[in-house]
């Protein structure tokens, strides 16, 4: 599906044309072969970067010819970048093409940051550089606001970590994958903010400069938040692993012990049992001293093990 959008004036909402005209978005969402054929002869693209812009692993990059600049990107998939969903935590990779004229995205599903983007106030399909800034600021926020939701989640579940069971270790083994992910898509997203002024073709102005090393430090920090998560997810994952292994070694312990405390009567029974003379074998009250004495003997044997802590 390709869409072409358009808003060039201050008092104008974005609205959809029917054509590819100057100073236009093209918005491509799962485009067949055909049509990426059809926009790679029209601006003179490379067919093999708009496949690639396809393939949702792509990794976060720049490729520049002559004035056309590919920008590889990622994005968390989430229905709500206010408040996003830990079910959907993942991210998704998209090609942003600059053009002399033209801005294009290339994605395989409609990612959030489109719908942000068509809904800002400060969007002008006529301004490259300012467009390029508004999707690295708003990939940014995505990113910081789904790492934050993550934290909650792993904050309130520290106070429960005792409870935790096998389902609880899973969900918080796919929050790891999802930071471990968010990590790997993130970071060359600060080094894209920095090529981005080098690139000749943008030219930009000295407010969106200011823009770029504003952006540059949120960048540094929604990093530096993932980090942080990365590591407290980790932690609470190593302390219940140790916590399961002490409650199994434990379990192990008191099953043993209660082994040996059914192998001695065992033994005494099974003498007695025999056809050998034993001692106190004629007495009446045989079987209650043998009691007494296991009991008494069990009695001994848990005291020791309660001082040595071991039950």
């Amino acid at each position: 599906m390709i869409e072409y959008l358009k808003r060039i004036d201050k008092k104008e909402k974005v609205k959809r044309i029917k054509s590819i005209t100057e100073n236009c978005w093209i918005k491509c969402i799962n485009p067949s072969e055909e049509e990426l054929i059809e926009i790679s002869k029209k601006f003179k693209l490379r067919t093999d970067l708009l496949i690639d812009g396809l393939d949702i692993y792509e990794n976060p990059r720049i490729e520049q010819e002559k004035e056309t600049v590919y920008i590889f990107l990622r994005a968390p998939l989430v229905d709500n970048p206010e408040n996003p969903k830990i079910e959907q935590d993942s991210s998704e990779s998209f090609l942003l093409v600059l053009t002399k004229d033209n801005i294009i995205t290339i994605s395989k599903t409609e990612l959030q940051i489109f719908k942000i983007l068509e809904n800002s106030k400060s969007l002008f399909t006529d301004n490259r550089s300012l467009i390029t800034l508004l999707i690295l600021s708003y990939i940014s926020k995505i990113f910081g606001n789904s790492v934050r939701e993550i934290m909650k989640t792993v904050k309130k579940d520290k106070t429960n970590i005792a409870r935790y069971n096998e389902k609880d270790l899973f969900k918080l083994v796919i929050k790891e994958d999802a930071i471990n992910d968010y990590l790997s898509s993130f970071s060359p997203l600060i080094d894209i903010n920095k090529q981005v002024v080098g690139i000749k073709s943008l030219r930009f102005p000295e407010e969106e400069r200011e823009f770029i090393k504003d952006l540059g430090i949120d960048l540094n920090q929604t990093l530096n938040t993932c980090q942080s998560a990365l590591k407290s997810i980790s932690t609470m994952r190593d302390y219940y692993t140790a916590t399961l292994t002490n409650k199994l070694n434990k379990t192990i312990t008191l099953l043993t012990f209660f082994t040996v405390f059914l192998t001695i009567p065992t033994i005494i029974f099974s003498m007695y049992g025999m056809n050998i003379v034993l001692p106190l074998q004629q007495n009446a009250n045989i079987l209650n001293m043998i009691f007494g004495s296991i009991i008494f003997g069990w009695i001994i044997l848990a005291i020791i093990l309660k001082k040595m802590k071991i039950i």
